[in-house]
């Protein structure tokens, strides 16, 4: 379920009061959504986490000069997709050979160009991404379903995930993979 948008402003202005059980709630509703969006941009679901929780710690810190103008989850969905290309670019991936990543990269920064426009990431973060994304989901198979459950939103560690499904932490990662890599293109079909 998600929290419209008059939810979010009330959550929000609590934060700013320095509420900490509303901001709870913001992270805990946003963190998994937010880490499975980062992981389209950084491939990486344990440096997508990172990206998420330190977006969260930033935000608690700034509080106070914070100012929203269209919604909480525009705002945080910007903010991610922000430091995403930030991290991409500090990890200083421009100056490698392999043309593929270099390729990835600026079809990033291209994208966040054109995302500067609000009507664009308000299409991104709508219900209509988040019911794109379900179906996305479900269309994968049983196992990638249930190791991207397992990682994501129980938030198991490979090796924890592999001990409950009795499979290897090759495995988990190679589910990860494909589940990360086939709601990618998925998204990408409908978002782009």
């Amino acid at each position: 379920m998600g929290l419209n948008r008059k939810i979010e402003k009330i959550l929000f202005s609590r934060v700013q009061e320095g509420e900490e059980d509303s901001f709870e709630i913001l992270f805990n509703h946003y963190f998994p959504r937010l880490c499975s969006y980062a992981s389209i941009f950084v491939k990486c679901p344990d440096v997508a986490e990172e990206i998420v929780q330190e977006t969260f710690i930033n935000i608690w810190e700034k509080r106070l000069s914070i100012s929203v103008k269209t919604s909480f989850k525009a705002y945080i969905y910007r903010c991610i997709h922000n430091n995403c290309i930030n991290y991409l670019h500090n990890q200083k991936y421009l100056t490698r050979n392999n043309e593929s990543v270099r390729s990835e990269i600026l079809k990033q920064t291209e994208l966040n160009i054109q995302n500067r426009n609000t009507e664009i990431l308000d299409k991104m973060v709508s219900d209509e991404f988040n019911a794109e994304f379900s179906k996305a989901f479900e269309s994968l198979p049983q196992q990638c379903q249930e190791v991207f459950r397992l990682c994501r939103y129980e938030k198991l560690s490979y090796l924890e995930a592999g001990e409950k499904l009795g499979v290897s932490v090759n495995t988990i990662k190679t589910q990860m993979k494909r589940a990360i890599a086939k709601l990618k293109e998925c998204l990408e079909q409908n978002f782009t």
